[in-house]
């Protein structure tokens, strides 16, 4: 990071930032966090798969990114927040559900409770249009000539990045430690960002910003034979997306430099190479945060395992109930897919307002799923 390489392609004020991260690691600047030990229970869907979660703590642990401790430890970790750890479904690129789940940090109380994400840098995320707007620029042109896709997975995105000393207290986990044969928990101190924390998002944004920089600050050479346009790719947290018109050798130089640009903010050993044989390669339909785009035939569409997934939904016979009897939890699975589903067919967009509409209408009786019970009978 200390290379001059990142000076007149980045913005001098990020590279200071970033500089300053390396050296003392991210501030969590939360306020009036506890001073005495808080401890935690994992969730049970944690418990349920504990040797994976285990597993996967080990992992960290054995790149330096975690500090692991007995029970017996428990004497100096005063001052040291636990919060629970939990573990949810993980996507595989064609979207299908892999068996290897993903790990959440919980840490919404205290620690995301008392801080905040605007006490961080911000994390502007592109959206889907500027996916579909810069494939029909390059094929208005360069009439005739195909447009490319690529993706390049950032390798364990937040773990890249190096909290400071003094605020390690705050990540914390802790995991039962029976399937290792020892007795009470085996607490997990992250050194680096974890997924759950509310300034993570932001913290982890900005060194993609200055990555992104960095590969649109250049062009390729020889432009009568490499198009004289600079180079220009979507970053969305570690996914880094290449659009390239199949002029010169544009796609080889794009891929270089994208990789380049990685490394040089993030490290050697940034770039997910189990990910690189599958989404690495260019080609002319790719999904894409979840769709599956089509540069050829111009067309963006649900990928066939989504597909499913809304035929499921929409055949839920309680959807056909009456509207006093129509579940919060129905209506908030169709709000949520809805939502996505917009985003290929915009023509739902307008319906979703009258699902918002009835989950407005909602209040709960009892803790248990509720019933809309604003809604008149005979409506």
């Amino acid at each position: 990071m200390h290379s001059c390489t990142p000076e007149g392609a980045c913005n001098p004020n990020i590279l200071e930032y970033l500089r300053a991260v390396e050296k003392s690691g991210i501030p969590s600047r939360t306020p009036n966090r506890p001073q005495a030990r808080v401890r935690a229970e994992a969730h049970k869907s944690a418990k349920e798969r504990v040797d994976e979660v285990l597993h996967k703590i080990f992992k960290i642990a054995s790149k330096g990114r975690i500090i692991l401790c007995t029970s017996e430890a428990e004497p100096y970790l005063e001052g040291v927040i636990s919060t629970p750890m939990g573990m949810v479904p993980k996507k595989l690129p064609d979207q299908t559900v892999s068996p290897d789940g993903r790990m959440i940090h919980d840490q919404r109380f205290p620690i995301n409770e008392l801080g905040s994400k605007h006490d961080h840098p911000p994390a502007k995320q592109p959206v889907h249009a500027q996916v579909a707007r810069t494939i029909l620029y390059l094929k208005g042109r360069f009439p005739g000539i195909p447009v490319f896709l690529s993706k390049i997975d950032v390798d364990a995105a937040f773990q890249n990045l190096p909290v400071a000393e003094d605020d390690v207290c705050e990540f914390a986990t802790e995991i039962p430690a029976d399937r290792l044969g020892l007795d009470g928990q085996v607490v997990a101190l992250y050194l680096c960002l974890s997924f759950g924390w509310v300034g993570s998002p932001g913290e982890y944004q900005i060194w993609g910003t200055a990555a992104q920089q960095f590969f649109q600050a250049h062009a390729p050479e020889k432009p009568l034979f490499n198009g004289t346009h600079p180079f220009a790719n979507l970053v969305l947290v570690d996914d880094h997306i290449h659009i390239e018109v199949d002029v010169g050798i544009r796609k080889t130089l794009s891929t270089r430099l994208g990789i380049e640009s990685i490394r040089l903010f993030l490290g050697e050993q940034a770039i997910n190479m189990d990910k690189w044989g599958e989404e690495g390669e260019w080609s002319l339909a790719k999904i894409i945060w979840g769709l599956l785009y089509d540069a050829e035939k111009c067309t963006v569409a649900l990928p066939a395992p989504k597909l499913v997934k809304a035929a499921v939904i929409l055949s839920d016979p309680n959807l056909d109930a009456p509207l006093d009897q129509l579940l919060i939890h129905t209506l908030q699975i169709l709000r949520g897919n809805g939502t996505y589903w917009a985003t290929v067919q915009p023509m739902i967009a307008p319906e979703l307002g009258v699902v918002d509409k009835l989950c407005l209408l909602y209040t709960s009786p009892s803790p248990r799923d509720g019933l809309l019970s604003r809604m008149p009978s005979s409506a």
